[in-house]
């Protein structure tokens, strides 16, 4: 699969270009939080990755969710997308409110880049809370999934 057809990438690239224009702000509400992207979703990535970043965004593997048929004849494809996105208490960051202005940034992605150009579609499949602690360190956490069809 080519860069350009794997639906983890161009959701990354969507969710980007989208919160570079309505970027999530610090706790003083005028700062822009900065932004990491990795794929794979391991303890690892968060930690080293934690302190370079003020929130990250994990890409999982896609997930099939079936196919879509015309004629007898597979047309669109189906796929869910893992994004976690994590945080940390730090400096002008108080994890508990930056994780939900991620979840609620991602939702309204969802919602304002529904209908893509190239006619793929993209929908809000929910979110879950897993935060998790490191030695003495929260690591806030929102498990969302993220609909594609191709």
């Amino acid at each position: 699969m080519a860069d350009t057809d794997d639906p983890r990438i161009i959701v990354k690239g969507l969710i980007a270009t989208y919160l570079t224009a309505n970027p999530i702000k610090e706790d003083d509400g005028a700062t822009n939080a900065t932004r990491g992207y990795v794929y794979g979703d391991s303890l690892d990535n968060y930690v080293y990755w934690m302190s370079a970043f003020d929130v990250l965004l994990v890409y999982g593997d896609p997930v099939p969710d079936g196919l879509r048929y015309v004629d007898n004849e597979p047309v669109h494809y189906d796929f869910i997308i893992p994004v976690s996105f994590v945080t940390i208490d730090r400096t002008g960051i108080t994890g508990a409110i930056m994780v939900y202005r991620g979840e609620a940034s991602l939702t309204a992605f969802c919602v304002n880049q529904r209908e893509q150009a190239n006619g793929a579609r993209i929908r809000w499949l929910g979110g879950k809370e897993s935060n998790m602690k490191v030695g003495e360190r929260i690591i806030y956490k929102i498990d969302c999934k993220i609909g594609y069809r191709s």
